[in-house]
């Protein structure tokens, strides 16, 4: 395992703020409204499955009838008048972990399921859009996470080998992209959940913040390279 790395990918959603859980409480209010019941658990869930598997999983258990534009816009609107009025809640060591990666010329790029629009207006909210080399966005691929192409596109985009960079992320779905890309992984579970199997096989660290992230960077010690 290389333990070297040239640049450093970030999904978005989940890892640098924490809109996934904002998200999951506008959308089960959302739903409510609709006269639909969701629990906590039960969205977690759906969260790790692809996005196919996700519509599928809502009319399987809501039937073909249920609206999901309207769900989805409605959720949106939602999100979106909520943030304008306050800061995107970022996930704890971002900032130091943004400014420890620039300061040592570790290139870095947004690799995420987000449309690049909202992509775009939640880095400049944020105030972090100039950190990063590349934005790779859902609505700029054919096929998005759990295949590779996404991860493959930020490495070409940078210039850089797959085996050359670190991925970063909240969801096994996105590790399994980053792995299948030949990227090194790193797991900072936020809502999805997982079993200990399903991350043996793809994550190669599993961390409780992005604190651990520069830790690790910063480590000496070989050993933990495998």
């Amino acid at each position: 395992m290389n333990n070297t790395f040239a640049a450093i990918m970030f999904d978005m959603d989940g890892t640098l703020f924490d809109t996934e859980r904002l998200g999951m409480e506008i959308s089960i209010a959302v739903l409510k409204d609709m006269g639909i019941e969701m629990t906590e658990a039960y969205y977690a869930e759906l969260l790790a499955g692809t996005d196919e598997e996700f519509v599928h999983k809502m009319r399987d258990m809501y039937g073909d009838a249920f609206d999901l534009q309207a769900f989805l816009k409605e959720s949106y609107t939602k999100m979106d008048a909520l943030l304008a009025l306050s800061p995107l809640p970022e996930k704890p060591g971002l900032r130091v972990l943004l400014d420890y990666l620039i300061a040592n010329d570790y290139k870095l790029a947004i690799v995420t399921a987000t449309r690049k629009s909202r992509t775009l207006d939640y880095l400049e909210k944020a105030g972090i859009r100039e950190y990063f080399s590349g934005i790779i966005c859902g609505d700029m691929i054919s096929r998005g996470k759990p295949f590779p192409d996404i991860y493959l596109k930020a490495a070409e985009l940078l210039d850089v080998a797959p085996q050359d960079c670190l991925a970063v992320e909240d969801t096994l779905k996105g590790v399994r992209s980053a792995k299948a890309a030949g990227y090194t992984t790193v797991l900072i579970p936020d809502l999805a959940v997982s079993s200990e199997e399903e991350q043996q096989r793809c994550v190669d660290f599993s961390f409780h913040s992005l604190v651990d992230v520069k830790s690790l960077l910063e480590s000496t010690d070989e050993s933990i390279w495998g």
